[in-house]
């Protein structure tokens, strides 16, 4: 075969390839220019509080965003829309005369129960409804040992009383709902009430809760998931910058300014608030800036609020019994009948880890319809062992005739705890031990 021949096979060859490439070029162009703008979303289930980017597409211009129902959803000049409330609103896109529309579904929000009622021991399941699973929902309670809540949303009564549930959603971007949990005695029972003096609390403050809305699920897809919060450094929304343990009878003193903006708290007035003032409180808030918290007279926990203008924090104090373990309670008297002028001898032996501080011992008379009692404070050691602690007193003409006995014991070491024991309970054990007639 002649060079020529193969010369011109090759040139043939080339331009075909050339042709080929050109209609591929002209091809890609072709679709190019029929590309039209459009949103990368024409419909779209958003939950309440959650955001989604809409964007226009094959569009080299800056589109005018609007929404028709601004108070079901809006959307900023990026195209960044927020669902505000249940229903249904059409975001637009406006490019010169042409319009590009998305449909926007908010769908409703409520949780199951508002309020319910168990005995100690039950359980009930609460339910947040118009969510997506990519929603985060953060379950606490207000007094976990009245009702605790699990990470589900399981409600467990624990002991007779009445709290509140909170389900705050998306990190309180979203809404806060509360059910408010009343705790009666265990089943088929009432608990029978102490007749022995204990120490008086003010009542807890009760959060006030948001309107439920009424209306069936709508299932929901959210494209904006939140990050999870975790349930032990929040409350209600509000994270948690101290967190304190103590015992019985204590007082904190907290400089708060470490936690504030300078300008506000030197401006705004501090204000506190406290989800169970039976275990903690706000005693007094000097120059805006120290706040003086002192635990009450129950096992449990607290949540104390402190807000600043805007600013919240919430400082976190657990009142904790550890066990003192009183062995022994016991009476020296003179004689099986002791009158006025006796003294008699209280002997406390105990199991202790820190060192004593105090007691207190309330002394009753059984005598029908004629209540009277005589309080102990003044205790020693007792040098018969480590752990033991004796008072004595006099009887007294107040002390009326009949049987007397052990009403209730406070024992307080140093660090705050308390063992108590009353007439309800394990001083049942020292029955033979503590008591004595007046005559």
């Amino acid at each position: 075969m002649s060079k020529n021949i193969i010369r011109k096979r090759s040139i043939k060859i080339v331009v075909s390839v050339l042709l080929a490439f050109s209609l591929i070029i002209q091809m890609s162009s072709g679709s190019q220019a029929k590309a039209t703008p459009k949103l990368n979303k024409t419909k779209v289930t958003l939950t309440l509080g959650n955001t989604v980017d809409l964007v226009l597409q094959n569009s080299s211009s800056k589109p005018k965003w609007s929404s028709n129902k601004k108070s079901v959803a809006t959307v900023s000049s990026s195209g960044e829309v927020l669902a505000k409330a249940a229903g249904t609103a059409k975001i637009t896109a406006k490019v010169g005369t042409k319009q590009y529309v998305c449909k926007v579904t908010v769908p409703k929000q409520y949780i199951n129960n508002t309020s319910i009622t168990l005995n100690a021991g039950e359980s009930k399941n609460l339910i947040m409804y118009g969510v997506a699973k990519e929603d985060v929902i953060f379950w606490c309670s207000d007094n976990e040992d009245i009702a605790r809540v699990s990470s589900s949303g399981k409600v467990t009564a624990v002991k007779k009383g009445e709290t509140e549930i909170y389900a705050i959603l998306n990190a309180g971007l979203g809404k806060t709902y509360q059910c408010t949990v009343t705790v009666k005695g265990s089943t088929g029972t009432e608990p029978t009430a102490s007749p022995s003096p204990l120490p008086s609390v003010s009542p807890s403050p009760t959060p006030s809760g948001s309107p439920t809305p009424s209306g069936s699920p709508v299932p929901s897809v959210s494209p904006t998931p939140t990050p999870a919060l975790d349930s032990k450094d929040y409350y209600n929304g509000v994270k948690i910058v101290e967190k304190l343990k103590d015992g019985f009878y204590s007082t904190e003193t907290i400089d708060v300014s470490k936690y504030f903006n300078s300008d506000n708290i030197n401006t705004y007035v501090l204000k506190a608030e406290s989800s169970n003032k039976g275990t903690a409180y706000v005693d007094k808030i000097i120059d805006n800036h120290l706040v003086i918290v002192r635990t009450g007279g129950f096992i449990g926990t607290a949540y104390i609020t402190l807000t600043c203008n805007t600013e919240k924090i919430v400082l976190q104090y657990t009142a904790e019994h550890k066990p003192i373990n009183i062995t022994s309670i016991y009476l020296d008297v003179p004689g099986t009948v002791v009158t006025v002028g006796d003294k008699v001898k209280i002997h406390i032996d105990t199991m202790m880890d820190n060192e004593f501080k105090n007691a207190t011992v309330y002394l009753k008379s059984y005598e029908p319809n004629m209540p009277s009692q005589i309080v102990l404070t003044e205790f020693t050691k007792d040098p018969r062992a480590p752990y033991s602690y004796v008072a004595e007193f006099v009887v007294t003409k107040d002390m009326i005739s009949g049987m007397w006995g052990l009403g209730l014991c406070m024992l307080f070491d140093d660090k705050g705890y308390v063992e108590m024991v009353n007439s309800n309970g394990t001083v049942n054990e020292f029955a033979d031990t503590c008591f004595f007639y007046v005559r």
